[in-house]
């Protein structure tokens, strides 16, 4: 359950366990989130978003990642969308 601002740095943005809040500057090359109930926002993601888990939440202002919802996949519910930056 922890609440962060990071920057990204180009780099892949890592995410696990749970009730976790986000918020990653700059631009991440892909976002990874495993576990529930966490919320990223990213400024911008270049290559891929992957969530697994149930709850999650993914927002990102830029970019055109590949969306993988492994959890939905399973029957799990899942928020990943684009929103104005």
């Amino acid at each position: 359950g922890n609440t962060k601002t990071i920057d990204c740095n180009e780099s892949t943005l890592i995410v696990n366990g749970a009730n976790n809040v986000i918020n990653a500057l700059g631009s991440c090359y892909a976002v990874t989130v495993q576990g529930s109930s966490n919320t990223i926002i990213a400024d911008n993601v270049v290559n891929d978003i992957t969530v697994y888990g149930s709850d999650q939440t993914v927002f990102y202002k830029t970019g055109d990642p590949i969306v993988w919802d492994r959890g939905r996949e399973l029957g799990m519910v899942n928020r990943i969308d684009r929103v104005p930056a």
